[in-house]
């Protein structure tokens, strides 16, 4: 007989709203049209009166500036096309380097005397880098004949600038994060051999670069590839310029035909200063641009380095300067100048997008007068039109702008609060508005505007009562936190959006009041806002279904969100008892309760079970009470509560609850599906 009832208070109420509804998007559509068709007369009219000023200023400024904006262009292109190409040499020359180190160095038979020797032959070339450095992959049983020697090395010739201690790289420390140690056992490492220079780069002997997450996949890419591998943008603790970022290209020689199924083993690698790769791009420079550099490789584009160059044409030489970092989009959409090119590079195993932009007027055509006298006709036409739009539509345009609102305000309103909430809101708003003193557009901005605001709190009774009668559900998602972790953030609010819409369609079903979401907690009430004798049944109904509801949710989920996602359970609370709802008025103001109630139904849950609903004393009693009994499982053990000590609880049987009508269920169920 109750379910009964319910579908027919629940089919009236939807009629009701529906009604209200229609008849007042019926107003508000008439009013719209009405103004709509008025605007489209005036902008019509002004639209005719701007491109004819339009059409004469564009005549006029095409024939006078086609033929030198192209010219201006195309001789920019031209340069920012050298300086790009210029670019690519200087990183080919560090390729080659790299190449040279390894070729020197794979045989394992290299002194590090000769190490120095080919280091210095390649920076007297101008080839100029932070260091070079012999990467060889030792194995555990090699570590200690490598460490010693290494130790003799440094203790002789650099006592006081180097400090070996054996191999060293991240490893975890006691506060839980990773620092540089000595190096624990492993199978095998890839630590820095040779360095040249050795006492600028004193911190980087016998450091491990597999230890780093970042440094071991540049060097899986290498090995696996056989090609040089690159890897993001650094910066180093021997960098002496903190704005200066670096990057270290690893090379894995290159492979014989002669020896087809020879793997790469060891690795060089140098370290390359970003200033240090534009500098040489522009060394045989003879013209003035910037150039920015990016790492397109991630998302968003990671800046490098940034390089302004002004040429002085009388006496040959280029002044230099270092930019400050700037975001790719922010300097697209910074830059006025439509002389940009943009150019992609491959660097090694990464894609660079190059900037070029002129740093000069070099390559900016004078057309000042030409401009002025154009814009000066089209502004004529233009003025003209929008006097007659703003005298037109002045009217006009205040009174869409109370419909825009008005409709705006409904929308949110109607979405955030229940209706004898909503009405007291638009009683406050309405007498906030005949407050003053006359029309103006002003008025009507402020009207939608201080909704919500706290400057006549002060003056009025809060939004907020008393239900003496009222159950409280609180349902956390079990599992959900270790889940997320590992899911993109698309997916987590794909499960939190298709869980918590079935929520809401089975809360619609049973009269229960949605209050919020919190992350993965989701709260609900009966008896609030509108009073109801069965307030207790209807949440019990409630939870019964979500329980049911919920695995079946899940395992549709895990066809598309992965393995794991089945696993995902909801923890129920229940407590029936008074509390205070209403709206906190001021920023950002919503519809909640307060009150012992959501505390202890929020204790009841956290000391719940996986799957279950845990009852509180009160809710059980309601139920009792009310003939449902049968419903309830007493809890074997009494859980302790914070706040609340020892309590004891009830669990809720779902096959019970749902077995009142389930015909009735079977048939929403089927047609919602």
């Amino acid at each position: 007989m109750f379910d009964d009832e319910e579908e027919v208070e629940q089919s009236m109420s939807m009629s009701k709203s529906s009604s209200a509804s229609a008849g007042n998007n019926n107003k508000m559509s008439a009013e719209t049209r009405r103004q709509k068709s008025h605007s489209r007369k005036v902008s019509l009219f002004t639209f005719l009166i701007i491109s004819i000023g339009c059409l004469g200023s564009a005549s006029f400024l095409y024939v006078g500036i086609t033929a030198e904006l192209d010219d201006k262009q195309s001789q920019f292109d031209r340069r920012a096309n050298e300086v790009v190409q210029e670019l690519q040499s200087a990183w080919g020359d560090y390729v080659v380097g790299a190449l040279w180190v390894h070729q020197a160095c794979h045989g394992r038979d290299v002194t590090r005397q000769e190490f120095r020797e080919l280091y210095e032959a390649l920076n007297s070339g101008g080839l100029e880098f932070q260091a070079a450095e012999f990467i060889p992959n030792v194995t555990k049983d090699e570590r200690a004949t490598m460490e010693a020697e290494d130790k003799e090395f440094y203790a002789q010739n650099y006592p006081d600038q180097v400090t070996f201690h054996g191999l060293k790289g991240f490893e975890p420390d006691p506060e839980g994060g990773v620092s540089v140690q000595n190096r624990s056992q492993q199978d095998f490492y890839f630590p820095v051999r040779f360095v040249e220079p050795v006492v600028p780069n004193a911190a980087a002997a016998g450091f491990d670069l597999y230890s780093s997450e970042s440094r071991r996949a540049t060097i899986h890419q290498a090995l696996e590839t056989w090609k040089p591998a690159l890897t993001h943008r650094l910066q180093l603790v021997q960098e002496t310029d903190p704005s200066a970022y670096s990057v270290l290209l690893m090379h894995p020689g290159v492979p014989l035909t002669t020896q087809p199924d020879l793997k790469p083993r060891d690795l060089s690698l140098l370290v390359i200063r970003i200033p240090a790769l534009l500098e040489r791009a522009y060394r045989k420079a003879s013209q003035s641009l910037g150039m920015y550099m990016y790492d397109t490789t991630l998302s968003p584009p990671q800046f490098l380095g940034a390089i302004s160059v002004v040429h002085d044409a009388v006496d040959g030489n280029n002044t230099v300067e270092f930019l400050p970092e700037l975001e790719l989009q922010d300097l697209i959409q910074q830059s006025h100048s439509t002389k940009i090119k943009r150019e992609r590079i491959v660097a090694a195993s990464h894609t660079w997008e190059i900037v070029v932009f002129p740093v000069t007027e070099q390559y900016e055509s004078n057309l000042v007068v030409v401009w002025i006298t154009g814009v000066l006709i089209a502004v004529a036409a233009a003025v003209l039109a929008l006097a007659l739009y703003y005298h037109s539509m002045r009217r006009a345009h205040a009174v869409n702008q109370i419909i825009v609102r008005a409709e705006a305000d409904e929308a949110i309103i109607t979405g955030l609060f229940p209706s004898n909430v909503r009405d007291r809101l638009v009683q406050e708003a309405d007498c906030a508005a005949r407050s003053k003193d006359s029309f103006d557009l002003q008025s009507v901005e402020d009207t939608g505007s201080t909704f919500m605001e706290n400057s006549n709190i002060f003056g009025s009774q809060p939004i907020a009562d008393l239900f003496s009668d009222s159950t409280v559900f609180f349902g956390d998602l079990v599992n959900f936190t270790a889940w997320s972790k590992v899911r993109e953030p698309a997916e987590v609010f794909t499960l939190l959006e298709t869980v918590y819409y079935e929520f809401d369609r089975i809360a619609k079903r049973r009269f229960v009041f949605k209050v919020e979401t919190v992350g993965d907690c989701y709260v609900a009430c009966t008896g609030v806002p509108k009073p109801k004798k069965e307030h207790a049944i209807n949440m019990a109904k409630f939870a019964a279904d979500v329980l049911i509801r919920m695995p079946q949710v899940t395992q549709r989920l895990a066809e598309t969100l992965g393995p794991g996602t089945s696993t995902l359970s909801v923890r129920i609370g229940i407590h029936s008892g008074p509390v205070t709802a209403g709206v906190l008025r001021g920023d950002k103001g919503r519809f909640q309760l307060f009150g012992d109630t959501m505390n202890t139904a929020s204790r009841i849950e956290s000391t719940g079970e996986a799957g279950r609903a845990q009852c509180s004393e009160s809710f059980a009693d309601l139920l009792r009470q009310s003939g449902r009994g049968a419903w309830l499982e007493p809890r074997k053990d009494r859980v302790q509560a914070k706040g609340l000590g020892e309590v004891k609880t009830w669990w809720l049987k779902p096959s019970e609850v749902a077995g009142v009508s389930s015909d009735k269920k079977s048939v929403h169920e089927t047609a919602e599906v």
